[in-house]
């Protein structure tokens, strides 16, 4: 737990993942994506739209050279505390480990990545272009040309591999989580008891 200079709480967790371009990296983001990514997501549309305890939440694989981790963080809307938050994470990380999202979601989160990656190559410098694009595959797998690959490793991800890897590094690995309260605040933070 961390007291804050900080309005609201935020809970965050973290789990250890693969490296850039490993064998799960990509079926990891699309899980991320899956998860927070957009409105319409697992648990924007629960923890910000229908239970409306939390102002957002946000999921990435941030994967290095090496390894990576997989995260999830939200913050709590005013008279709610982390435990509520914490609980819906672990709901729909059972959910998912449990069974595979639905076509529905793949199509959604692989039509967003395709979009982005012909919208990176857009633009030629700047975070995201075109210049960046070639640096990073250079750096990681020596091919500045490997755009085609990239995206490749992305279609080929299917809903069994994002059930795969929420089991394999998610829901049946341990996890580091943060609370970030308030000042004085430390009832917000998740106790012992709330994390399963």
């Amino acid at each position: 737990m961390l007291e804050d200079r900080v309005q609201l709480p935020r809970i965050y967790n973290a789990w250890h993942s693969t490296r850039t371009f490993g064998p799960d990296d990509a079926a990891l983001t699309v899980l991320s994506q899956i998860l927070a990514g957009g409105k319409s997501s697992r648990l924007y549309r629960r923890l910000v739209y229908e239970m409306q305890i939390a102002n957002q939440v946000t999921s990435y694989q941030d994967a290095g050279r090496r390894d990576g981790k997989f995260v999830v963080f939200a913050t709590a809307r005013p008279g709610h505390n982390l435990n509520e938050l914490q609980q819906v994470f672990d709901q729909e990380m059972k959910r998912i480990a449990e069974a595979p999202p639905s076509q529905r979601e793949m199509d959604r989160v692989l039509n967003a990545f395709e979009a982005e990656f012909v919208g990176s190559m857009e633009s030629v410098g700047g975070f995201g272009g075109k210049a960046n694009q070639l640096n990073h595959y250079s750096f990681y797998t020596g091919e500045p040309d490997y755009f085609e690959k990239d995206l490749a490793r992305y279609r080929a991800v299917k809903a069994a591999d994002v059930q795969r890897v929420a089991q394999q590094y998610v829901r049946n690995a341990k996890r580091v989580y943060l609370s970030v309260v308030p000042q004085g605040k430390t009832d917000l933070a998740v106790s012992p008891g709330g994390q399963p």
